[in-house]
């Protein structure tokens, strides 16, 4: 999948060809490579771990050396076993807290409104710490025997993503104690002073053969069965771009994650307003929940007509009646004649729409703290009121306030 993948790569400036120059290569895939573009004369992207990224990438790497290398037999580098790691969850009895911790989801996180805010465990073997990134994110220390050994600026303008760190005992198979003392200190683009800890793990004596692998995992919005029929249509031989897939997977060879945020799912970390591949690349490209967040939503619907096969098929969801979930990253909201603009160089084939009235005024009450504020009892009663009057609601009177719109499209 990854070399079908690397041949229909292209530069997201130029639209010209790209060169991969391999650095380390496993399980019969490229794991670190260096993307170069001719026409450009530079790097822009970069393979990490097997995923392609042209979004965070070093710009200032020596390709003269690196090209030298491969010519000399040096690289690429060939890695065949990792270490295996075990992971302490933040509620393993590992960790001891002090301050306003509280779970959320998998996490725990702070406001650091009580002092000190820390977490401390021992180890006596490397360990990587997990954190969550977002945009309420503050400052933190990381210790290890009371030294500073990170200094870190948690904050992520788009969404929650990992952030990694590692530590290791200040002496070798002996036991130190890590600290994280959340500060209670934000940037100035940052809307808040937390810390979310998803654990950590700490390396084994063990160790295990590479594997290169899409494996299922849905950990946010799931796929919808309109994009499952959809997929089933394209070919053994051919490729569906899921434009915003965020942290969600399919152990399909077929599919492919891009998103702009760094987590740990997607195939490649690219912007949807300069895709980074080949015209006419996709049978199919699907994309859901993203569109609102682009700054040039008719852009965006230009560069996915650009890499759609002629033939291929499109399914764009958007939203419409919803308010901000994405602070400083909601640009637009459509209606269903929106996207028509938007894809207006497809064929379109269908458009409609989903969602309630009380969904609406539910996910209203909350983003204004309303909940929080007035008489429960009263909040309760207009929402039963709003669910019963969810029931008079045509389908067709239904898109005047529907929470999502949805486009399916054909290329000719």
């Amino acid at each position: 999948m990854q070399q079908k993948l690397l041949g229909r790569l292209a530069c997201p400036i130029t639209r010209g060809a790209l060169e991969v120059l391999p650095l380390v290569q496993s399980a019969g895939a490229v794991k670190e490579a260096v993307l170069w573009s001719p026409r450009l004369g530079s790097v822009v992207g970069e393979i990490r771990n097997f995923q392609i990224d042209f979004v965070r990438f070093q710009s200032g790497i020596d390709v003269g050396t690196i090209r030298a290398r491969i010519v000399e037999g040096h690289l690429p580098s060939y890695e065949e076993q990792q270490q295996v790691w075990t992971a302490f969850p933040p509620n393993d009895a590992l960790f001891t807290y002090s301050g306003d911790w509280r779970p959320i989801e998998n996490m725990v996180v702070t406001d650091c409104e009580t002092r000190p805010t820390t977490i401390r465990w021992q180890i006596d073997r490397p360990c990587q710490i997990i954190f969550g990134a977002h945009p309420w994110s503050g400052h933190v220390d990381v210790l290890v025997n009371g030294e500073v050994i990170h200094q870190l600026d948690l904050y992520e303008p788009h969404t929650t993503v990992p952030r990694t760190v590692a530590v290791k005992p200040a002496r070798p198979d002996t036991p130190s104690e890590v600290v994280v003392h959340a500060k209670g200190t934000q940037s100035t683009q940052s809307m808040g002073q937390q810390c979310l800890f998803s654990g950590c793990e700490i390396a084994t004596e063990k160790v295990e053969p590479i594997r290169f692998e899409k494996k299922l995992r849905v950990r946010g919005a799931s796929y919808t069965n309109r994009f499952r029929e959809m997929l089933a249509a394209v070919p053994a031989s051919g490729l569906c771009l899921d434009i915003g897939g965020g942290n969600r997977q399919l152990d399909d060879p077929r599919y492919v994650n891009l998103d702009y945020a760094p987590y740990d799912e997607p195939d490649i970390v690219g912007d949807a307003l300069k895709l980074p591949f080949a015209s006419d690349t996709f049978e199919f490209i699907y994309s859901t929940g993203v569109i609102e967040h682009l700054k040039d939503p008719n852009l965006a619907g230009k560069e996915i007509y650009r890499v759609t096969k002629p033939g291929g098929k499109v399914l764009i969801g958007m939203a419409f009646m919803q308010p901000i979930h994405s602070e400083g990253q909601h640009f637009f909201n459509g209606t269903v004649w929106g996207l028509e603009e938007m894809l207006k160089d497809f064929r379109i084939d269908d458009v409609f729409w989903e969602g309630s009235m009380s969904f609406l005024i539910e996910w209203m009450i909350q983003c204004t703290h309303v909940d929080r504020l007035a008489d429960s009892r009263k909040v309760q009663n207009i929402l039963e009121t709003v669910k019963e009057w969810d029931k008079l609601v045509t389908y067709d009177r239904l898109k005047y306030i529907a929470n999502g719109v949805w486009l399916c499209g054909t290329k000719i």
